[in-house]
């Protein structure tokens, strides 16, 4: 019984297997249809879980957090929060 669980954690542990484990929420597309911060840091964790993201914004304008601040000047006009907060989705203006 013992080496059962040893046997079963090696598998489980096994660094070089790591790549090879399935993700949890493949297969799962989910809408993101939230601005600021806490929905898409909500979005960005399923992400990262294997989910497939798509992040629907208004045209030609797009997340709040898009342009960070009036007076901030950014690289290409674009906030690094925004880019934290929304690594790994798809993006769709509706």
């Amino acid at each position: 019984m013992t080496e059962d669980y040893f046997n079963f954690t090696d598998k489980l542990f096994a660094p070089q297997d790591i790549d090879k484990k399935a993700e949890a929420l493949k297969g799962i597309r989910v809408l993101d249809l939230s601005h600021m911060i806490f929905g898409p840091t909500a979005a960005k964790t399923l992400a990262q879980y294997g989910a497939e993201v798509i992040k629907v914004e208004v045209p030609y304008q797009g997340d709040y957090w898009r342009g960070g601040t009036y007076w901030g000047k950014y690289w290409k006009h674009s906030n690094p929060l925004w880019h934290f907060i929304n690594p790994g989705k798809y993006f769709v203006g509706i």
